[in-house]
């Protein structure tokens, strides 16, 4: 009697146990039921940005994975199924811990091209799923196999149209943390999975390359301000704006999971970062523009429709920070003596050196202070983030090269005289200031 009671709850355990168990997907039709639809909102409910990701079994632990960049920002994250059920139930939080790096291009006749590489970045997040799902794909580990047109398939929300797609194409380049595909994919399926065509697991996590050759100037001063949206776009390219490459063979980008490194952290504690990142890159972006404006034997004044960077010209970038404390001083000195006319306006040597010094001064210490936050409080994507579009590079030239600026302004500021606006640069004490750009 006894023995047959524990023999059947032995048994019942062990149903239970096994429908725990994932199995994995064997066709495209049961992949399409690993990959899930992912919206963020902002304050206020506001819809911030869609995205795709994908469910991963790895030992019996099962990983929900998207890109850091999907959820970046978030007051609120939903993951829906492809049958629009919302998924709930989450554990463990963790992120890419090392950067993917860069990749290069190929070429129309199969070749690598040294001359356009993409950076991959470090743009991965998994959360675990406690109610397991009865699909979900393995990891593709056998990393030393992956070459050159091997068929591959790019799954997700492509255009974020709220439809999942199947893009297939074939492998144009792959190194150790990344690979180029010829998936033609599109803002709305980064997150999504990268698997093979044959074993039907997964490869890489789908995400956007920037060129290597996109000056951080243009990648920071790409828009005013700066977009989410664009973020979610592939490629980079100079040339035309921000748009996605069209050029084959390669269309798409994804880091390669199972190289992957990853640091757990709590999922608050990351969402912060979105913060001080974004303070991180206004202290470059005031940086930025002090430097651009400091003066010069060129002179002062600026055509308020020129660009500083690919797409901002100076207009808007005055109009966007004429209410920052730091630059407010500095913009309304150019404003002024942009509005004069040569022959007969004069300034003070006094009000320049001052507006000046105080302006570099504090745009320097600003940017050491949020320096500090980068390397102490953020999470490693943020910095890999940084890293890829240049921010770091640019916000260290700047503050390296208005070190000299400042000491010169600060020694003057006690200074005072008036002088001609044409002729401002070649009267004391300014025509030992010299120009501190390279």
């Amino acid at each position: 009697m006894y023995g047959r009671r524990w023999t059947l709850i032995v048994l019942v355990l062990s149903l239970g146990l096994h429908s725990l168990s994932a199995r994995p997907p064997e066709s495209i039709e049961e992949a399409l039921e690993c990959v899930f639809f992912v919206r963020t909102y902002g304050e206020g409910n506001k819809p911030l940005a869609n995205g795709s990701a994908f469910l991963v079994d790895e030992n019996g632990t099962q990983w929900i994975y998207t890109n850091a960049h999907v959820i970046e920002g978030a007051k609120k994250i939903e993951i829906r199924d492809s049958k629009n059920q919302l998924i709930r139930g989450f554990g463990k939080f963790a992120c890419y811990s090392t950067n993917a790096g860069e990749i290069e291009a190929v070429s129309e006749d199969g070749k690598e091209n040294k001359e356009l590489k993409f950076k991959a970045g470090g743009d991965g997040v998994k959360l675990e799923l406690l109610k397991k799902r009865r699909l979900a794909f393995l990891m593709y580990t056998n990393l030393p196999k992956i070459e050159k047109g091997n068929r591959v398939t790019v799954i997700g929300d492509n255009d974020g149209d709220k439809h999942m797609d199947v893009l297939h194409g074939e492998v144009s380049n792959v190194t150790k943390k990344a690979i180029l595909t010829t998936c033609a994919t599109k803002p709305g399926s980064s997150g999504g999975a990268l698997i093979d065509r044959e074993t039907f697991k997964v490869m890489g996590l789908n995400t956007w390359g920037l060129r290597s050759d996109v000056k951080p100037i243009d990648s920071l001063w790409g828009s005013s301000p700066p977009k989410k949206d664009h973020e979610d776009e592939l490629l980079f390219e100079p040339a035309n704006d921000v748009e996605v490459a069209k050029t084959k063979p390669w269309k798409s980008v994804s880091t390669l999971v199972a190289a992957a490194s990853w640091t757990t952290l709590p999922a608050a504690e990351f969402m912060k970062g979105s913060d001080y990142m974004k303070e991180y890159i206004e202290s470059v972006l005031i940086l930025t523009l002090i430097y651009s404006l400091t003066p010069t034997e060129t002179g002062f004044v600026l055509n308020g429709n020129s660009f500083i960077g690919a797409r901002t010209t100076y207009s808007e970038a005055f109009k966007r920070f004429y209410s920052n404390p730091i630059l407010r001083p500095v913009i309304a000195l150019n404003q002024s003596l942009g509005r004069a006319k040569k022959s007969n306006f004069r300034k003070s040597t006094n009000e320049l050196v001052n507006t000046y010094a105080k302006a570099i001064k504090l745009g320097r210490e600003l940017y050491i202070e949020q320096t500090m936050l980068l390397k102490n409080k953020m999470a490693p994507y943020y910095r890999f983030y940084l890293e890829k579009i240049g921010a770091n590079e640019l916000g260290d030239f700047c503050y390296k090269e208005l070190e000299a600026a400042e000491r010169w302004f600060i020694s003057k500021s006690t200074v005072g005289a008036v002088l001609p606006l044409g002729r401002w640069f070649y009267l004391p004490p300014l025509s030992d200031f010299g120009d501190t750009r390279s």
